[in-house]
């Protein structure tokens, strides 16, 4: 997405607790699990950006948050076919 940021906008990363201008840094930096978790919660959609084989990135726990959350409370609407990053949309159970 760094090549083409234009690729996310009107997207906001529920994850995030600053963004990478705020925090001077490549990627940002993460909220807790805890707040993550509870902004998830609060979403109707969510855009999962995963890697070309549909692995998290990160291992810290956090990413086994958030996949348990998607299972939990989510549906797979569908994923855009790429050669790059995979983009899967999730939604309320009956909402795709």
């Amino acid at each position: 997405m760094l090549p083409t940021p234009g690729i996310v906008a009107g997207l906001r990363d529920v994850a995030l607790q600053r963004s990478p201008d705020a925090s001077h840094t490549l990627y940002g930096v993460e909220a807790s699990a805890r707040v993550i978790r509870d902004r998830m919660a609060g979403e109707p959609r969510i855009v999962l950006v995963t890697g070309p084989s549909g692995g998290a990135a990160g291992s810290d726990g956090r990413e086994a948050m958030k996949l348990s959350v998607i299972k939990s409370r989510f549906e797979k609407c569908r994923t855009v076919p790429n050669r790059g990053p995979r983009v899967t949309l999730y939604a309320r159970p009956g909402r795709c």
